[in-house]
């Protein structure tokens, strides 16, 4: 698996997780469940996507400058 497909499959898994702290996040707060839970959940999900996103962007940069050194 390459760099940049295992950034997007972390993404892809960050924001599922994501979906699910905040359908968590409204049942919490309309029956007095872990409220904090499901925003830590949510904030958790919201820093993977960053270093997932941060994961393609420089594995694409790496990529461009190997392609420039090798041309």
């Amino acid at each position: 698996m390459s760099i940049i497909s295992s950034a997007v499959s972390g993404i892809h898994h960050a924001t599922i997780m994501f979906d699910r702290a905040a359908q968590q996040t409204i049942k919490s707060a309309n029956s007095g469940g872990d409220l904090v839970g499901a925003v830590v959940e949510q904030k958790q999900a919201e820093i993977a996507v960053k270093a997932n996103t941060a994961v393609v962007r420089v594995a694409d940069d790496m990529e461009k400058r190997l392609l420039d050194i090798l041309a």
